[in-house]
Parts: C-alpha cells; structure tokens; sequence
C-alpha cells in the first residue's frame, strides 16, 4: 500500500533514473529520489532553486504536490532555456603544451 502523497511503483525505471510513479508525489521528493545524495539536505538545494528562480532561469515551486505528467513537465524559463542552450554550445578551450606543462611542474 502506497503512502497518500508518494506513491512510487519499484518495477521500472522512468527517464533520469527517477522511479517509475503511479500517482502523486512532491517535486521535492522526486529529486531526492533521482539524486540520493541531496536526502535529507532541503535547506541545501533550496538555495539551488531559489538562485535559479531569482535569476529568472527556473519557475514554480518544488514543494508542492504534483502529479506523473506534472513531474516531467518544464519548469526552465525561456530565459533559463536560452541559457541552457548558449552554454552546451561553449567549449573549453584545451590548453597549449607549453601550458600544460607548466601546469605538470607546478
């Protein structure tokens, strides 16, 4: 029997390595359960989020409860997106020899 507000189905794997889900769950939740290592560290990654939503990168709470479809559904801005898509398109530039081995030596 599922618990009323995370009612996760174990068989199955959903994109992102999220648990399959059968009915509703918090956002929030839903990122501990794709990222182990945030359990338990709201007050960390609620800093995250509210640097995004500042920035105007990211919109909507990730505290309130939302259904399968509403855990998939986009919450960048347009802005955030643009963003997104500007840096995939940066590459690092690899250093020179000489660089490199100056940085070797160091």
């Amino acid at each position: 029997m599922c618990s009323w507000f995370l009612m996760i189905r174990l068989s199955g794997s959903a994109a992102g390595g999220l648990p399959s889900l059968s009915c509703i769950l918090g956002l929030h939740q839903a990122l501990e359960q794709a990222m182990p290592e945030l359990a338990g560290k709201q007050a960390f990654y609620d800093v995250i989020v509210a640097g995004l939503e500042q920035r105007k990168l990211m919109g909507g709470s990730i505290h309130g409860m939302v259904t399968e479809a509403g855990i998939w559904a986009q919450r960048s801005t347009p802005f955030g997106r643009e963003f997104l898509s500007f840096i995939a398109k940066v590459q690092t530039p690899k250093p020179s020899r000489a660089q490199a081995v100056s940085l070797e030596t160091r």
